[in-house]
């Protein structure tokens, strides 16, 4: 799935229909080819490939979850993320990093998120958003360089279609584009 100029793609599991990721895999995941199925889990440099990502589903999506990668035309995973085929073996643990919300604590709840920063802030919006009994409002304020490089722009938008008045969303670009209002 394209969701850039840079090509981002979503990897997908779904092992049984039923099976919900575990909470200790649900906020900061670190991935690594794995090696032992494949040849392809070390660099040019022959050192291994480890990079953390953050799923951008919730425990209501059952039976997969996703991860949005950005593909840096240098960047370390681009060539193994672009060979993986159905089949092949991602090693993943975590997780890496904590954080706790505690649904109706707050009247509002603010976002700052730039670039690939804005897949936990993406979770966490649609965990508010989608929870019948939080009637949070959520404000995030999102930053790329230019329009291209905008991550999950349609599934924002579609967000805040789905709740006005609830989620709001400031799109900020660092080099002017003409032809896009931000906010």
């Amino acid at each position: 799935m394209d969701l850039s100029r840079r090509k981002s793609k979503n990897i997908k599991n779904g092992p049984k229909q039923k099976e919900i990721l575990p909470k200790c895999l649900r906020t900061g995941l670190v991935c690594k080819l794995d090696a032992s199925h494949l040849n392809r889990g070390k660099d040019s440099q022959g050192e291994e490939v480890i990079k953390p990502y953050t799923p951008t589903t919730l425990d209501s999506d059952v039976g997969h979850f996703e991860l949005v990668i950005k593909m840096y035309p240098q960047g370390r995973m681009l060539h193994h993320f672009r060979e993986l085929c159905v089949g092949d073996y991602l090693a993943v643990k975590g997780p890496k990093g904590r954080f706790s919300y505690q649904s109706g604590q707050v009247r509002a709840f603010g976002m700052i998120a730039g670039g690939s920063g804005i897949t936990p802030m993406f979770q966490v919006a649609r965990a508010i958003l989608e929870n019948p009994k939080d009637m949070t409002n959520v404000h995030l304020i999102y930053a790329n360089v230019t329009y291209e490089d905008i991550l999950l722009k349609e599934e924002l938008d579609s967000l805040v279609a789905k709740y006005p008045g609830r989620f709001k969303v400031h799109y900020v670009l660092n080099q002017e584009q003409r032809s896009f209002i931000g906010i």
